[in-house]
């Protein structure tokens, strides 16, 4: 019997924070999520609350570096 691995909902929460994130950059191919990535989660009366913590590094839009600690919610 072969068992699949099914992402936990902290994964997928921050997958959709990293794709909010790259939407957001003028070069999201060149960037870079830390290994810092921090996903706390409060029940609330409308459902459950998530906070994303970690960085990005990415070129600016003069192509320079640029590196920032990011929190979504």
């Amino acid at each position: 019997m072969t068992y699949a691995l099914m992402p936990s909902d902290e994964d997928k929460v921050a997958d959709r924070c990293q794709t909010a994130i790259i939407n957001k950059l003028r070069s999201p191919s060149t960037a870079e999520y830390g290994d810092d990535v921090k996903v706390t989660s409060e029940k609330g009366n409308f459902g459950t609350y998530c906070e994303v913590f970690g960085t990005v590094a990415a070129q600016n839009g003069f192509g320079g570096p640029c590196a920032a600690r990011t929190t979504a919610r």
